[in-house]
C-alpha cells in the first residue's frame, strides 16, 4: 500500500520520510512540497494514503483535500499541523479527512493512525472487489430474475435498476413488451430452448434495439424501450420490427407452433408490469388468430383500460386493509383514482372497477373472519354505485368503505387481543405452581408462542418472562405475609424447584431475603 507525504518544511519532510513505514506494510511512494505538486504527482501515480501538512505555499492541505474528495474519493488523507485550531478540525471533517495529527509528531501515534487508514482501505478494497464479483455473477443470472426486476420497479429502486439492469427510470422512454411462447399439439405452453433466447437477444442487440430480456422455461420476455413517445407511430413500428425478428428466427429454426405477442405501450416504468401482463393476455388469442403469428393486444382489445397496473395497486390496498393501515390505504386509493382519472375511461367502467374493489374488500374481510355485510347490510351494491356520477365521488365512496373495513378489522383485532391477554393473565395466576412457560400458555389460547410474546410485550409494556417473574414474586409476598408456610413450600407453589434460587431472585427484586420480608410484615401487624 502506497503513501505520499506533502510537507513544505524540509526538516519535517526528511523526518517523516525516515519513519519505518515498511514496518506496517506501507511503501513511501513519493513526497511533495506543496498541495499543487502533490496533486500533480497523485494524478500520475495515485497512492492509497496521503499525509499532508495544512499550511503550505502554492496549495494548502485543504486545497489538496478538496480535489481528492472530487477526483480520488477513495484516497485517505491525514492532516498534519502545528496549530490546534477548532476551525482546522471543522474543515478536516468537512473534507472527510481520515485523521488529524498535531506537530511535533509522535511517531508511534502517527504509525497507528496510518495503520488504521491502511486497514480501512484494505477493507474497502475487499468490499469493492466483492461487489464487482457479485455484479459479475448477477450479470450471468439476471435474465432469470424477472420477478426481482418487477419488485424493484414497484419499490421505486431506481439506483438498483440502473446499476443491475441498466435502465434509467427518469428518462422519457416508451416501453413495450414482447413475449414469445411455444405450444404443444394440445395448445399448452411448452419448454423454450435457452439457445433461442441467447440467439434472439444477440439479433435484437445487433439490430440496435434497446431491451431488457428475461428467460423462463416456457416463455421469453423482451422489454423493448426507446426514446420515442408511446403515442408516436415510430414506437409502434419499432416494436413490430423487433417482434418480426423474433418470429422469423423461430420460423427459421423450426421452433414448431409458437406465438409472439406484443403488449400495450406505456411511458411510465412503473407500468411495465402492466405492459407485460397485457402481452401475456394476447397469448390466449393464439387459438383464434392462428399459429406462428405476431399478435398485438391493442388490435384485439381496442380501447382497453390502460391505466397503471390496478391489479398490483389493488393487491397493495387489500394488504393495507388486512394489517389495519388506514393512512397507507388512503394513499393507494388516491394513486388508483389518479390513474383512473388520467386514463379518461367512461364513468360506467370506473363504477365497475369500484364494484370489483368493494367485492374484493368484502372477501378480504371474510377471510379475516369478519362479516362483510358490515359494509352493505341488505343493500344492492351496484345500485349504490350508480348513484356516484364522478371519479372524485367514487374515490370518496371507496375511501369511506375502506375506512369502515379497517375500523372493523382493527376493532375486532383489538378486542380479540385484549381477550387473549386477559385469558393469559388468568392462566398464569391459576398455574404458577405448574407450567406457565410461553409455549404452554400460547397453546392454551391457540396462538403461536412468537405471536404471544410480541403481543404480550406490546399490550402490557413488559416481556412475558418479566411478567411471570413479577407474578411469582408478588404471589410469594402474599404467602409470606399471610401464611406460615415454610420458604421451600412457597418456592414450590410459585414454580421454583430450588428454595435457594427463589431466595436469590426475591432478594434481587426487592433487596431483602424472603425471611426478612416475612419478619417485617409480622412487625407491621
Amino acid at each position: 500500500m502506497k503513501l505520499l507525504i506533502a510537507e513544505d518544511e524540509s526538516l519535517c519532510l526528511e523526518s517523516l520520510a525516515e519513519i519505518p513505514w515498511e514496518s506496517i506494510g506501507i511503501t513511501l511512494a513519493d513526497t511533495a512540497r506543496s498541495g499543487s505538486e502533490a496533486f500533480e504527482k497523485i494524478k500520475s501515480n495515485p497512492p492509497d494514503i496521503v499525509l499532508s501538512d495544512i499550511e503550505m505555499d502554492n496549495g494548502t492541505g485543504f486545497d489538496l483535500a478538496k480535489k481528492l474528495t472530487c477526483f480520488f474519493p477513495e484516497i485517505k488523507i491525514i492532516f498534519l499541523t502545528a496549530y490546534d485550531k477548532f476551525e482546522y478540525a471543522q474543515k478536516a471533517i468537512q473534507y472527510k479527512a481520515f485523521g488529524y495529527v498535531l506537530k511535533p509528531v509522535n511517531r508511534k501515534k502517527l504509525l497507528e493512525t496510518v495503520s488504521e487508514a491502511k486497514e480501512k482501505t484494505e477493507n474497502e478494497n475487499a468490499e469493492r472487489t466483492r461487489h464487482k464479483r457479485l455484479l459479475s455473477e448477477f450479470s450471468n443470472c439476471k435474465y432469470f430474475l424477472k420477478d426481482y426486476f418487477l419488485s424493484l420497479l414497484a419499490g421505486g429502486k431506481t439506483d438498483e435498476l440502473s446499476s443491475l439492469f441498466s435502465i434509467r427510470c427518469n428518462s422519457p422512454y416508451s416501453y413495450q413488451t414482447i413475449v414469445a411462447t411455444r405450444f404443444d399439439e394440445n395448445g399448452m405452453a411448452c419448454d423454450m430452448d435457452f439457445r433461442f433466447f441467447t440467439d434472439i437477444s444477440s439479433a435484437l442487440d445487433q439490430s440496435g434495439f434497446k431491451f431488457i430480456p428475461f428467460y423462463e422455461q416456457s416463455m421469453l420476455t423482451y422489454i423493448v424501450y426507446s426514446e420515442q413517445l408511446s403515442d408516436d407511430g415510430a414506437s409502434i413500428r419499432n416494436i413490430f420490427d423487433a417482434a418480426d425478428i423474433i418470429s422469423n428466427y423461430m420460423k427459421f429454426h423450426d421452433a414448431g407452433s409458437f406465438t409472439v405477442a406484443v403488449g400495450s405501450a406505456v411511458n411510465d416504468p412503473k407500468m411495465i408490469s402492466y405492459c407485460i401482463r397485457r402481452a401475456q393476455e394476447a397469448l390466449k388469442y393464439h387459438f383464434s388468430i392462428g399459429e406462428n403469428t405476431v399478435i398485438y393486444i391493442d388490435d384485439i382489445e381496442p380501447g382497453s383500460f390502460t391505466a397503471p397496473d390496478l391489479e398490483s395497486l389493488k393487491s397493495e390496498l387489500i394488504d393495507c386493509i388486512k394489517i389495519g393501515s388506514a393512512q397507507r390505504a388512503k394513499e393507494i386509493i388516491h394513486r388508483m383514482f389518479d390513474s383512473i382519472h388520467s386514463s379518461h375511461i367512461s364513468l360506467d367502467l370506473a363504477q365497475r372497477i369500484c364494484l370489483e374493489l368493494v367485492i374484493t374488500i368484502s372477501i378480504a374481510m371474510a377471510q379475516l373472519g369478519e362479516n362483510p355485510e358490515t359494509l352493505f347490510n341488505k343493500t344492492e351494491i351496484w345500485s349504490v354505485m350508480k348513484n356516484y356520477h364522478s371519479v372524485s365521488s367514487l374515490e370518496g365512496f371507496i375511501s369511506a368503505i375502506t375506512d369502515i373495513a379497517v375500523s372493523v378489522i382493527n376493532t375486532r383485532r383489538e378486542e380479540k387481543n385484549k381477550d387473549i391477554i386477559h385469558r393469559v393473565k388468568e392462566l398464569i395466576d391459576e398455574n404458577l405452581e405448574t407450567d406457565v412457560s410461553l409455549e404452554a400458555i400460547a397453546g392454551r389460547v391457540y396462538v403461536s408462542s412468537c405471536y404471544l410474546s410480541s403481543l404480550f410485550k406490546n399490550k402490557t409494556g413488559v416481556s412475558y418472562k418479566t411478567y411471570i417473574t413479577n407474578a411469582k414474586l408478588n404471589r410469594a409476598k402474599e404467602l409470606l405475609a399471610d401464611t406460615e408456610l415454610p420458604i421451600y413450600e412457597i418456592a414450590t407453589k410459585i414454580g421454583y424447584k430450588s428454595p435457594r434460587h427463589f431466595s436469590h431472585i426475591f432478594q434481587s427484586q426487592f433487596g431483602i431475603l424472603p425471611t426478612e420480608y416475612r419478619n417485617m410484615c409480622r412487625e407491621e401487624k
